[in-house]
Parts: C-alpha cells; sequence; structure tokens
C-alpha cells in the first residue's frame, strides 16, 4: 500500500440515508467506502475483519450505543481514526467519546464541506503513521 492509495474508510450507521449520503461524498480517489454495518456489533466485526484506516461511528443506534464499542476497536485496530457520527454537540458526550479513544466528530446535519474537512484531517494523522497502514 503506498501513500496514494485511498483511505480504507468503514461506515457504521443504522441510518440508511446517513450511510448513503457519507458514501455518496466520500466517493472518489481519496477515499475507499470498504464496507457498511447497521449495528454496533456488526460494525465491530467488519472492522476487525476488513481493517479499515478510519471508522465512522453512529454513537446512537438501536441495537447499541457506539460508544460502547470504541473501546474494542481502539484495542484491535489502534491505529485506526475513529470518527463519531452524531447529532449531539454536548461537551460530556464528546469528552466521554474521546476519553475511550475517539479521534473527532462529524456532527449532524453535515454537509459535503464538513465531512471532507473532518475527513483530510483524519487521513492527515494516518498518512503521518506509516506504521499503521495494513499491508494489503
Amino acid at each position: 500500500m503506498d501513500e496514494n492509495s485511498p483511505v480504507r474508510v468503514l461506515i457504521i450507521d443504522d441510518n440508511e440515508l446517513t450511510r448513503s449520503l457519507l458514501h455518496l461524498i466520500l466517493r472518489g480517489n481519496a477515499y475507499k467506502v470498504i464496507g457498511e454495518a447497521t449495528h454496533a456489533q456488526m460494525g465491530l466485526e467488519m472492522a476487525i475483519k476488513l481493517k479499515p484506516q478510519v471508522i465512522l461511528l453512529d454513537q446512537n443506534m438501536p441495537n447499541g450505543n457506539g460508544l460502547d464499542i470504541i473501546e474494542p476497536l481502539r484495542a484491535k485496530l489502534p491505529h485506526a481514526v475513529i470518527l463519531m457520527v452524531t447529532t449531539q454537540n454536548d461537551q460530556k458526550v464528546i469528552r466521554g467519546a474521546m476519553e475511550r479513544g475517539a479521534s473527532g466528530f462529524v456532527v449532524k446535519p453535515f454537509n459535503t464541506a464538513s465531512v471532507l474537512e473532518t475527513m483530510a484531517k483524519a487521513s492527515e494523522k494516518f498518512i503521518l503513521a506509516p506504521a499503521a497502514r495494513p499491508q494489503v
């Protein structure tokens, strides 16, 4: 895998529209959506299998809270960038997610520019840590 390879992204969100919009925004040379999961446990299993570089993780899902899988994700994929996708702009929620290992947030409602800006910052973190790159 070289520096010019697209950043591998996993989307974990129960909302089909949100997943579709994120997938559409990320489509192109810089990012490659390698999987989509509709609930936390499925997302955790897919992340372990697919080894994404960036994980877009919904905070609130009916089948489990995204916050609950941050620590297991961090344990299995210590170099992955975990970005919470949330409607919450509550400092307590943000602080709690960051303490568990989240790297940042995409706040709903989002737009193309805000998602791409957040992803660019996340990608820089990944590119600056080449040891984090999975060999595929």
